[in-house]
């Protein structure tokens, strides 16, 4: 037996609002299976809903190409890093810097062992001691190392510095317009059930195949038990996050 099912996502929600609007452009006023009042609800509500949803998906567009940008430069920056402290252990190696130097980047002057480079607080941490660093070992007179030099590197940690700040502000936006969705999703689902309460009771003395019928032109979902088409609840996206732990 069919059975009256209300939406449960954001686009159904949409869907439904838009079915009886459409419906209540084509039909007399007099004719309309629901009520004024609850059209003057629909016809400022939904256009509202329509612009929640559309900067919602804008925010999460710019949010996810913000979070690509990110990642892809710290990467790179990981790789200039440790680019760097192989040319610098290779100066060791071959005499040209004294393994004392090394000191100056808080490394252990015992061993060649690169720096974790796996989380960002890490790469932030050596890029940061990298650049002081090299400012300590050319102010005592050291060798500049090269390939690449240390400000090089400096300038790729300033432009991941940049495009961090980015994606968390692109981040903090999407997580703004999350809750303006949320805020008005009550208020949806009371007009859609109040419209679809409406529409039934208008046509309450049709058969229940003709009641369905006429109820489906205004937007009334039915569902039947074990329906493949029911809908099926999904979480709203998950904030992209610049992951590096899940790097190895």
């Amino acid at each position: 037996m069919p059975y009256r099912k209300l939406p449960i996502t954001d686009a159904t929600r949409l869907n439904a609002m838009q079915a009886a609007s459409d419906r209540a452009e084509h039909v007399a006023a007099d004719e309309l299976a629901f009520s004024s009042t609850t059209k003057a609800q629909l016809d400022v509500l939904l256009p509202r809903w329509k612009t929640e949803l559309q900067e919602r998906g804008q925010a999460l567009s710019a949010q996810a190409a913000a979070v690509e940008a990110a990642t892809s430069q710290r990467l790179r920056l990981r790789m200039w890093i440790s680019h760097y402290f192989q040319s610098l252990f290779m100066g060791v190696e071959r005499g040209v810097i004294q393994a004392s130097e090394m000191a100056h980047y808080q490394l252990d002057i015992s061993s060649n062992v690169l720096p974790k480079l796996v989380s960002e607080p890490q790469i932030m941490l050596w890029a940061e001691r990298l650049v002081a660093g090299a400012a300590a070992r050319a102010a005592a007179g050291g060798l500049p190392v090269a390939f690449p030099t240390a400000a090089e590197v400096g300038l790729e940690w300033e432009q991941y510095k940049t495009l961090r700040d980015e994606r968390n502000s692109k981040q903090s936006t999407y997580h703004d317009e999350q809750k303006d969705v949320e805020a008005l999703r009550d208020q949806v689902d009371a007009l859609i059930r109040d419209i679809w309460d409406e529409v039934e009771f208008t046509y309450r003395r049709e058969q229940p195949a003709s009641l369905r019928r006429k109820a489906r032109q205004y937007g009334v979902y039915y569902a039947t038990m074990g329906d493949a088409s029911e809908e099926v609840e999904v979480e709203p996206p998950p904030t992209p996050t610049d992951d590096a732990s899940a790097i190895g």
